[in-house]
Formats: structure tokens, sequence, C-alpha cells
């Protein structure tokens, strides 16, 4: 990882935290102040015997619950290291690969430290003298069960970088009144449907081949405290289809190219960087009133900003890929179209849009 690639994760993840979202995972930890040596000894070799092989990401100094940059404490980053790496058994310690302070505004910075854990699994000996394998388990560290330490010591694939490089959700709702008949008040339905395109680009620079499941790839729409869980299709970044003319048969399925990204057999296949689409479809129909109308609709047009959560598992890899992206609201609200057929009065609306900003970066601004 480059210094600028972990300077912008660093940023990018004390953003979220400024946001309101919680920033922790398995590859990556916050704290408002340098943890005791010897707590911290057993936290960063559970963090790194869960990571095992891959980065592992600690910032320091800022308060996950509230955003606020505090001062770290006393020690420097080598300085709280090496009291750390005591309590590791036979002095195998994650490799701290680059530590370094990132300012985040007038006085304001945190630090930041990139740890390599290639040479997993790791022991801490505790002040009885006993030895244990820790494990991260979601926020908290426990000892590793006998098949995590096996699942350690066999072969497995890196997990590679995922980018969301481009994303759209479209979300319309369609309001259906029954006219009312020989006195009877006509019911009325909602159905509200979401549509969402992202183009997923892998960095995958290394030997052999990638299998992506799409039974494995899960999406998830977030903001504040709603969600949703579309169901996920793949496809090919450039089409692949064909028109079929007059009736005459298709034609054969073109082949997958030797090097790049290719989606077959509801698997993503990757034997160099390249990208791969998503899509997801969703909809749900209720009665509604004007009184009462569906909650979704309410729920999606008071929304300026919603994140994309994806989760990508590897075949042959022990943790899956998380990744998320914002994308923001834009265009003007548009007008309803009302058609009125002899039973039923139909109305067709645009509740929003929201897509991701294109980020443009300047290859020239430090030369």
């Amino acid at each position: 990882m480059r210094p600028q690639q972990f300077e912008i994760l660093i940023r990018e993840r004390v953003k979220a935290v400024r946001n309101g979202h919680s920033v922790e995972d398995d590859g990556v930890e916050v704290k408002r102040t340098w943890p005791d040596p010897k707590k911290g000894a057993r936290q960063l070799a559970g963090s790194a015997n869960r990571q095992a092989g891959e980065w592992l990401v600690l910032i320091v100094g800022i308060d996950e619950a509230t955003g606020a940059v505090h001062e770290p404490g006393n020690f420097e980053a080598g300085e709280w290291f090496a009291q750390t790496a005591k309590s590791f058994d036979e002095k195998v310690t994650p490799r701290l690969v680059r530590h370094q302070q990132v300012a985040l505004g007038e006085g304001e910075y945190v630090t930041g430290l990139l740890f390599s854990t290639d040479e997993y699994p790791y022991l801490v000996v505790g002040s009885d003298g006993v030895r244990d394998v820790p494990m991260r388990s979601g926020a908290h560290t426990r000892s590793a069960y006998r098949h995590e330490v096996l699942d350690m010591l066999k072969p497995t694939l890196l997990v590679p970088k995922f980018t969301v490089t481009a994303a759209h959700l479209r979300v319309e709702q369609i309001l259906v009144k029954m006219k009312e008949a020989h006195g009877v008040i006509g019911s009325c339905t909602a159905r509200i449907t979401v549509n969402l395109a992202a183009t997923i680009f892998i960095e995958h620079v290394g030997d052999g081949v990638l299998v992506l499941p799409q039974g494995d790839l899960h999406v998830r729409l977030r903001a504040g405290d709603f969600e949703a869980r579309p169901e996920v299709r793949i496809r090919n970044a450039s089409p692949t289809g064909y028109l079929k003319m007059n009736g005459e048969p298709a034609p054969p399925a073109p082949p997958p190219p030797r090097f790049g990204v290719h989606v077959r057999d509801r698997q993503v296949v990757a034997t160099a960087p390249g990208a791969f689409r998503i899509t997801c479809h969703h909809a749900t129909t209720r009665d509604v009133t004007e009184s009462s109308p569906h909650p979704l609709a309410e729920i999606y047009g008071s929304l300026d900003e919603i994140s994309l959560d994806l989760a990508i598992g590897v075949a042959g890899a022990r943790r899956r890929a998380f990744v998320t992206a914002s994308m923001a609201q834009y265009g003007a609200p548009q007008d309803p179209e009302v058609s009125a057929l002899h039973d039923r009065d139909v109305t067709s609306e645009v509740i929003g849009g929201w897509k991701r900003p294109e980020a443009f970066l300047d290859p020239w601004a430090d030369v």
C-alpha cells in the first residue's frame, strides 16, 4: 500500500466516523487513545490473526462515537509498538510497515499505523506466562478455536481491493386508484420499485484465478436507521448479448477473455485487473390511503445521501471484502404522470435518483 493510498484510506474512515458511520471492521481499528500495551498486544494479535496475511490499519486519536479528535496520549507510535511487542511470543509480531500523522484541519491530526500480517499465527504471553492465540470476533477479542487455528494454516487466496467506480440508484412509485363504482369507494395501491446499477473494479494483480460466486455477493442500502438488502445479479462490464432476428437461432457465446474479468455461470472470474457490473431490482406493493402513504416513499423521499455497502466473497479466501460508497441525490423533482383509465387512475412518479459523484484527480497537480 502506497503512502498516498494509506493517507486516503485514513481520511475516508475519519470522514465516515464524523458522518456517524461505524468504520471498524476486521481490517481497520479506531482508538481514541493509545491502548495499554498489555491489552493492546492481545487486541493487535487478535486482529492480525483474523487478517491472516491481509493489511491491518490502526487509527489513533479520534473518538468513534462522537467523531471528535483527541490527544492520543504520551506514547509515540514507535514507542507504543515497542512496548506492545514485548507481550508477543518469540518476538514474532505483525510488521509495522508505516506510521504517519495525518492532518485533518487546523491543529487536528490522527496517527495511522499500517501492519503486515504475513507471519501469522501470532501468540501473546500473559502475565501468568500462559500463551494464547487471540482472535478478533466482532468488536471483541477472544481465544481462537481449534478450527480457526487450522484455517490460518491452510493455503488461501488474498482478497484484492475492490472499488465502486460508478453507481446509480432510482426509486419510483406507481399509485393505482380504483374509481368509485355504485357508491363503493375504490381502493388504492402503491408499488415502490428500487433499481440499482453499479460498476465494481477488481485490482487483481496476483497470480492465478479469482472466482466470486454471485451467491456470496451481498448489497445493502443504508441511511441512518434505514437499510434495505436487495437481491444481486452480476453482469459483464461490457454488453455481450445479441439480438435475434426473425426467429433465427442464437449465436454461440463468445469465449471468455484470457486476461481480465468475465461473468459466466453466475460467477465472476478474474485473471487480471478489470471490472464487472451488478444490478439489483426490488419491488413492494401495499394498500395505501391519502393519510397513510407507502412508508418507503416517505423514507426514500427524505434522503439526500445513501450509502452503498458491498460484501464480496472470494472462493478460497478466509474473509470477505467489504466496500462502501456514498451516493448523492441529483436532478430536480419531476411532476407525476397521471393516466386516467375507465376504471382507475394510474400515477407514476420518480421519488428520487442517487449516484456516486465522479472523482477527478489531476495527475499533474503535484508535478
